[in-house]
């Protein structure tokens, strides 16, 4: 975002930074090629620092029948798929139940 009289205290605060913007830009933030290079303020983030490195347990379960006879065949399986929060906090969980059966 553009620095302004509005946001300045933030740069007070542990990681946010200044720099200059790579396009010419008005006073409104359109491009125009007789504008100036506007300050821009941005929060530093560093993905490792966050939770690439943080171990966590990853939980993934199975549990599958098959069978059948002359007649015909089934398969049936049941999984539970659990991330935890182990890469950036994205807490994916799935579950997942699957039944075929083939008649003859």
């Amino acid at each position: 975002m553009r620095l302004s009289d509005t946001n300045k205290e933030l740069l007070n605060k542990p990681g946010w930074k200044t720099t200059k913007d790579a396009v010419k830009t008005n006073p409104a933030g359109n491009y125009d090629p007789n504008g100036s290079f506007a300050d821009l303020i941005y929060k530093d983030f560093n993905y490792g620092d966050f939770g690439l490195n943080q171990s966590a347990p990853i939980s993934d379960y199975n549990l599958g029948f098959s069978g059948g006879n002359e007649k015909g065949r089934y398969f049936a399986n049941l999984g539970y798929y659990d991330e935890g929060d182990s890469f950036l906090k994205t807490f994916i969980k799935d579950t997942i139940l699957l039944v075929t059966a083939i008649i003859i």
